[in-house]
């Protein structure tokens, strides 16, 4: 699952190095996951709100997603894998699956 994220890395840091950030610019990262339950959600929800200054909530419209940006964070290939294995790890941690990310410059 991991190799297959990264592979998917590529194309959005593509289309953001197209729009002029180069490696070593400093973005914003949106993230998602679903959670099969509230209870999940919520735990991760707590997790991240309790480890990290992301923004982070759960929301419900019938299934439940949690939805956050982080910090700024430096755009590189190396941080991209680095930051996307760290939320793959919390799937198996948090019964979420992490569905993706954007990102946006400052």
């Amino acid at each position: 699952m991991v190799a297959q994220q990264r592979k998917m890395n590529l194309v959005p840091l593509q289309v953001l190095r197209a729009q002029n950030l180069a490696d070593g610019a400093k973005v914003r990262f949106d993230f998602f996951y679903d959670a099969s339950t509230e209870e999940a959600a919520q735990s991760l929800r707590r997790f991240l709100s309790g480890t990290t200054d992301y923004n982070v909530e759960a929301v419900s419209h019938g299934t439940w997603t949690i939805k956050g940006t982080t910090f700024l964070i430096t755009l590189s290939e190396q941080e991209l894998d680095r930051w996307v294995y760290d939320m793959i790890v919390m799937d198996l941690e948090y019964d979420c699956e992490f569905t993706g990310w954007d990102a946006m410059a400052p």
